[in-house]
């Protein structure tokens, strides 16, 4: 019995192998008939198969039906009366991603030696020709890719665009390499598709090819100081914001917020207030100027300059009346003069200067909050504060009103 088992394995394993190449003719057929879908897989078998997985042929074939099944995406999506839906886009992007993979894979195998000792080439040359012809193909595919927030497959894409003229894969005589600035803006969009991949290093190392070809966009900057600052990289992203700052600070407080960040952390308030006094002298408005003055507020806050600090907030408000931040930042200071005096004073303190600069708290933190709702935090100060004079000051029932009025917002 072990015999005709054995023997029976066998047949079947010989019948399996000797049917490898007509797997691989079949999809010849099914190639040319243009049947990419079936082609594709039909021919999975013969990728994994020993005796055919070693050649060019089912590898060539595999990304010839992918490079089908993208084409016939294109020209389904320019066709009048079709409908092309995002997870169609999706597929074929895919297909285009795969079809390179598979080319790849194809190339080295199409150079090996025949039985002769020979080397004859059978698909390299259209292999690179049909790589280099989808140069800018890759570009829409990562569009449609990172539209439908598959950031981890646009990245890929785009990767291959960028690295083309440099890997040797592609026929250079195929396709015109794009200028410098539009490599570079691609580069960018791929940081982002890294960054919102949650890979920040491949998003730093993106931004500073951008930043190499001569993309310097302001946002090119930003997302490099975020993507640094989430690797721990605080060298890296202080380089890159005394570069944003220099040709976006006068519009921008951005970068100059990263720099100021770095020094507060160690205790450099004479390096804080120089780079602010050199982002007045750029400033392009009173509304940028409105926001030095309240970081310069901030700072004085943090060397204990509370007079200074509402001196600098009440000159960002005249100079513009509509910064729902300083008005937050008064009343927090505000707040956090009334905390510091609770324990220890008297009735006549509490009554006669506690309880005014609660209003006044108050007053700073609904004026934020008229200018600004999406600052969801001042509810519940504001409640906080209303039912303090409530319930600890005893400063008139309609407090509690107004506490139980801020509690639902």
């Amino acid at each position: 019995m072990k015999k005709i088992s054995l023997i029976a394995l066998g047949l079947v394993a010989g019948l399996s192998a000797s049917a490898q190449p007509d797997v691989v003719k079949n999809v010849e057929k099914l190639v040319k008939s243009k049947d990419y879908t079936a082609a594709l897989e039909a021919v999975k078998p013969a990728l994994t198969n020993p005796q055919t997985s070693g050649t060019a042929a089912p590898w060539y074939l595999a990304g010839k039906a992918c490079i089908g099944i993208w084409d016939d995406g294109e020209i389904a999506a320019i066709t009048p009366g079709n409908t092309v839906t995002p997870e169609d886009q999706v597929r074929n992007a895919k297909a285009l991603i795969d079809a390179y993979n598979y080319f790849v894979k194809a190339l080295p195998l199409d150079s090996l030696p025949d039985e002769k000792g020979k080397v004859k080439p059978k698909y390299s040359k259209e292999i690179k020709k049909i790589i280099g012809e989808n140069y800018h193909k890759y570009q829409t595919a990562g569009l449609n890719l990172y539209n439908a927030q598959n950031y981890a497959d646009a990245y890929n894409v785009w990767d291959l665009y960028t690295n083309l003229p440099s890997n040797g894969y592609a026929d250079q005589k195929a396709y015109t390499v794009d200028p410098d600035t539009i490599v570079g803006e691609l580069t960018y969009y791929q940081s982002l598709a890294a960054y919102f991949n949650k890979d920040m290093k491949n998003a730093l190392a993106c931004v500073n090819r951008a930043l190499a070809k001569g993309y310097k966009n302001k946002n090119v900057y930003i997302v490099g100081m975020d993507a640094a600052g989430q690797l721990n990289d605080q060298a890296t992203a202080t380089a890159l914001a005394k570069e944003g700052n220099k040709s976006y600070g006068a519009e921008d407080i951005s970068f100059l917020a990263t720099l100021i960040n770095a020094e507060l952390q160690k205790d450099n308030y004479p390096a804080c207030y120089e780079a602010i006094d050199e982002s007045f002298a750029i400033a392009a408005n009173d509304s940028i100027k409105s926001q030095l003055y309240n970081i310069k507020g901030i700072i004085n806050e943090r060397e204990n300059k509370i007079d200074e600090a509402m001196a600098n907030l009440e000159q960002s408000l005249k100079l513009n009346p509509g910064n729902a931040k300083t008005y937050y930042d008064m009343g927090r200071l505000v707040q956090n003069g009334v905390a510091a005096k609770e324990d220890t004073a008297d009735e006549a303190t509490r009554t006669n200067v506690l309880i005014p600069e609660i209003k006044k708290a108050i007053e700073y933190y609904e004026k934020a909050y008229e200018l600004n709702p999406e600052m969801s935090e001042i509810p519940n100060l504001i409640y906080r504060l209303y039912y303090g004079l409530d319930q600890n000051y005893h400063a008139g029932p309609e407090y509690a009103a107004k506490a139980e009025e801020w509690k639902n917002k």
